[in-house]
């Protein structure tokens, strides 16, 4: 009906998005984007930046360029999110080997790209670390990466490690260091089941006696 003030597009668009329709949701973004003030996008960082920001894009340049304005107004640990959520992914599809086209050069660039907008943290520097040691190949580098970072929080990604990376071990030091790796996670696993199946803590205790059992033949 032509009605294109920002109050309503903003709603527009937060329908979209909720619904994830995502040509109209870009479509209405365009036109939002246009009529916005740097101060308004500012304000509505939960609606244009906290999910989805691209590398590369206008939305995403814009959020590096304002970052401590950003900080200041909506909180540090929100928008750091958000300024490293697209390399995070990106990183995650080479830990889990989605993605077998990124090289160690890439990693690089991005590991100085998360410098640059003062997000490297302990958590994010584990994961390009993860990523590499994918790269490198072989459970023995996985194992290194995650014995050496047994104090970061992470420990759900550790698990996740010990689950698809141990029954590559064919050594007996090998095997036993994942079994004392998964122990010390034990601890940190969540104790509630969901639907009928068992608890993280449940099932990690059944993969270390099967590596247990493995490790005596």
């Amino acid at each position: 009906a032509g009605e294109r003030n920002v109050h309503f597009l903003s709603t527009y668009y937060e329908c979209f998005k909720s619904m994830g329709w995502d040509r109209e949701m870009n479509e209405v973004k365009e036109e939002l984007w246009s009529r916005l003030s740097d101060k308004e996008k500012i304000a509505r960082f939960e609606l244009l930046f906290q999910e989805g920001v691209k590398e590369g894009t206008k939305e995403m340049e814009f959020l590096v360029a304002n970052r401590d304005e950003f900080r200041k107004e909506h909180g540090e640990r929100k928008v750091n999110r958000s300024l490293i959520s697209d390399i995070a992914l990106k990183v995650n599809q080479v830990i889990f080997k989605r993605d077998t086209t990124v090289t160690a050069q890439q990693l690089e660039q991005w590991k100085q790209t998360a410098k640059d907008r003062e997000v490297l943290d302990e958590n994010f520097q584990f994961r390009l670390d993860l990523a590499k040691a994918t790269l490198a190949g072989g459970s023995k580098a996985i194992l290194k990466v995650c014995k050496k970072n047994l104090k970061n929080e992470e420990k759900d990604l550790m698990a996740n490690m010990l689950h698809i990376y141990s029954p590559q071990a064919v050594e007996a030091k090998e095997i036993a260091a994942w079994i004392e790796l998964g122990k010390e996670l034990l601890p940190y696993m969540s104790t509630s089941g969901f639907m009928g199946r068992k608890s993280d803590k449940d099932q990690l205790a059944e993969f270390i006696k099967e590596l247990e059992e493995k490790l005596k033949q």
